[in-house]
């Protein structure tokens, strides 16, 4: 596995991540996301694109079938926590294998993990316990 890595014709960040100065709201395909070639404007992206940081992009130990394209969800820390953003279209995405195995192997080890879906969060742990979904 190489740790030069690219989004290629992933996107999930262009449908799940709102982008205010665009008025896109999350949950959304933005409207310069083009499926076989990304982003139109990726070179001149508002900052809050650009400032953006793919946790899939960022952990080359993650194998490919964690890019969020293939998973169904984006990984992304805010805070030293772990935001899973799950595709509405594939609810259940991040309770495959090896998914949440390894989402809740990272949280019993001390990390906080958060699972996004639509307007629901949950906090792994043990328990589980809900927390309020607040997107920018």
């Amino acid at each position: 596995m190489t740790s030069e890595r690219s989004c290629g014709e992933c996107g999930m960040c262009c449908k799940l991540l709102s982008a205010p100065s665009l008025d896109k709201p999350p949950r959304k395909w933005c409207v310069h996301f083009r499926r076989r070639s990304g982003c139109d404007i990726y070179a001149d992206r508002p900052p809050e694109c650009r400032g953006f940081n793919c946790g899939w992009l960022l952990t080359p130990s993650l194998p490919d079938n964690w890019r969020p394209d293939r998973c169904g969800f984006l990984l992304h820390q805010d805070e030293g926590r772990i935001i899973v953003e799950v595709d509405p279209s594939t609810p259940q995405a991040w309770k495959k294998v090896p998914y949440q195995a390894t989402l809740r192997g990272w949280a019993a080890a001390g990390t906080e993990v958060v699972v996004l879906i639509s307007d629901k969060g949950l906090r792994l742990g043990t328990p589980d316990q809900p927390v309020k979904a607040t997107r920018t």
